[in-house]
């Protein structure tokens, strides 16, 4: 926070951030200095007369130079508070936020995993997904914790993020019955890759987007979840069976969304698909 002058009245010469540029610590060595007691209580008004500023304490040389370089308004009103961090002066919440928290650079699939109607637990399962930070076995296997590295949901290979999404015949299987409801025809690719075709292919806000991407992070979800479940609990399910699970997630997901008014003929064509009535 910063004063701003008027009348100079309700300043505090000593302990207000008035002076820009000017080191607090430089004001505390001059006014803890030997100067009296009574010239901490002055106002700013005390050294600016006929409006210019009158010098008339030693001890206030060290910092003299700087208030010389103030241009103070003579006003009627009254000294008022401005924030440094908006541009209006005026303080919010977010200027505040953004002023205590490190400002790193946006993630490159921000809009794929964060939109209205996500599932925060799929969504984050994403995002560690997209950043490798899940707990594959080959992670596992060099820690010592597993004994091995092979996958328990084809049992060929070893297992791994770029194989789990998508090289493993199991979640290939899976994402490519969902790529044909999105009319996706391209060859499946990493998880990384498929990520930018949802990205660059369904950018605007429409019924489609959304649900492509609850999609995605629903096909992750489910991949992840039948794997721990034959990891750790050594019971499985029949790929079609993850598929209806994964199926009804995302047709309870999407009644979930707030559609738009006026587009209902369109919202008519992406529900139908899913078998759900609007209303």
């Amino acid at each position: 926070m910063k004063k701003v002058l008027a009348n100079e009245k309700n300043t505090s010469l000593f302990f207000d951030n008035w002076v820009p540029g000017l080191d607090h610590a430089l004001i505390s060595d001059v006014s803890a200095s030997s100067m009296p007691s009574y010239i901490l209580h002055w106002k700013v008004s005390d050294i600016f007369q006929n409006e210019q500023w009158h010098f008339r304490e030693q001890a206030m040389i060290p910092i003299w130079n700087y208030i010389l370089l103030q241009v103070v308004p003579v006003s009627d009103s009254v000294d008022r508070l401005e924030w440094n961090c908006s541009n209006n002066g005026a303080f919010s919440l977010k200027s505040a936020w953004e002023l205590v928290c490190n400002s790193d650079p946006s993630f490159q699939f921000f809009s794929v995993i964060w939109f209205p109607s996500h599932s925060p637990k799929m969504a984050i399962c994403l995002l560690r997904a997209l950043q490798g930070k899940l707990l594959t076995r080959d992670f596992l296997t060099s820690l010592g914790i597993a004994d091995t590295n092979i996958c328990v949901l084809c049992h060929s290979a070893a297992k791994s993020i770029h194989h789990l999404f998508f090289e493993c015949p199991f979640s290939a299987y899976l994402w490519s019955l969902y790529g044909l409801k999105l009319r996706i025809s391209e060859p499946i690719g990493t998880l990384q890759n498929e990520a930018v075709l949802i990205q660059s292919r369904f950018k605007r806000k429409r019924e489609i987007s959304i649900l492509a991407k609850l999609i995605l992070s629903a096909v992750v979800w489910h991949i992840l979840k039948e794997k721990n479940l034959r990891g750790f609990q050594l019971q499985s399910q029949h790929k079609i069976i993850v598929f209806w699970r994964l199926y009804e997630d995302i047709r309870l997901l999407m009644r979930t969304c707030h559609w738009k008014t006026g587009r209902q003929k369109k919202q008519l064509e992406v529900l139908s698909n899913w078998n759900i009535q609007f209303s």
